[in-house]
Parts: structure tokens; sequence; C-alpha cells
């Protein structure tokens, strides 16, 4: 400790001068192993934005195509206004009403959309809720089984694709009690 005061008295503006390197260095380190966690967790957050940017795109493909598939589906409806040989609405003749085209539609839902249950799903709950009050050229018993197996189906489907507890089932479930 004599030697190291003799020391430090001779050599005060060099030991102190020493000192500030030295923890200036040491501060210099800690900022930048700090930044170096910072830089980290943002690279991390910057990945998991980007996976998720990338499954909501495409989420947003599947949408689309489901979509345009249902679009294709349902414009078919306007097919049955045509009487000729090749269309839809060949059988109607010129008498085809909008009822009638989609109780026609109502039996094509599960082969069109065998792959997307939850869009089978809600087809078939629309054109129970379609039927229903609008049963064309249904007779009250027909009516009532078109309601109840569409309301079944869409029932059956929704618990396949979301489960027993989901809002869509319960709402199916209500839909097939009042129907």
């Amino acid at each position: 400790s004599y030697r190291a005061s003799k020391f430090f008295r001779r050599n005060k503006i060099s030991v102190i001068a020493g000192l500030l390197i030295f923890v200036s260095l040491i501060a210099g380190i800690a900022v930048a192993m700090r930044q170096t966690g910072v830089a980290r967790e943002q690279a991390r957050v910057a990945a998991e934005s980007q996976n998720f940017a990338l499954a909501e795109a495409e989420k947003a493909k599947i949408e689309q195509v489901k979509a345009e598939k249902i679009t294709r589906f349902m414009s078919k409806i306007i097919g049955y206004a045509n009487p000729e040989w090749h269309a839809e609405g060949a059988k109607f003749g010129k008498d085809a009403r909008v009822i009638d085209a989609i109780i026609d539609l109502s039996e094509k839902i599960d082969v069109e959309f065998a792959a997307e249950p939850d869009v089978a799903a809600e087809l078939h709950h629309r054109f129970a809720f379609v039927i229903g009050p609008n049963a064309g050229s249904l007779k009250p018993g027909e009516q009532k089984s078109q309601v109840l197996f569409h309301a079944r189906r869409a029932l059956e489907l929704r618990k396949q694709f979301y489960g027993e507890k989901h809002e869509l089932v319960a709402k199916d479930m209500v839909y097939l009690y009042w129907a």
C-alpha cells in the first residue's frame, strides 16, 4: 500500500487517466452487451411478425379461394334462368324460380365442398334458413324434411370442423331445435 500510494502521488494524472479509460472501457462493453440483447430481441420480434404476416397472407389466400368457390356455386342460381338444354335450368323450362334453384343446388353442396366442411356447413345452414319459409313447390312434409336435413347436416359438419363448444355449433343447435 505504501508503494501504491507513492506511485499514485507521483503519477496522479496518469493513474486517473488510466482508471477513466478502464471505467469507460467497462461501461462501453456493458452498453454494447445491452445493445446486443436489445437487437436480438428486436430481431426475434421481427421474425415473429414476419411469420405472423406470412400465416395471415396464407389464410387470406385460402379464404379468397373459398369465396371464389362459393361465388361460383351460388352464381349457378343465375344459370337456372336459362331454359336451354345445356343450362342448369333446362328441367324447369321457363318457369324456374329461385327457390327451385336453391332446392336443386342443395343436393350438390356436399359434393362441391367436400374438402371445406366449414363452408358446406354454412351453406347447409343458409339453405335450411331459406327453404324453411319459402318452400316453393315442395309439399309441407317435403319442406320439413329438407329443412331438417340441412339443419342436421350443418350441425354435424360444424361439430366436425369446430368441435362441440363453438358459437356456430350452438347457433345450428338452436336452428335445428326451431326446425
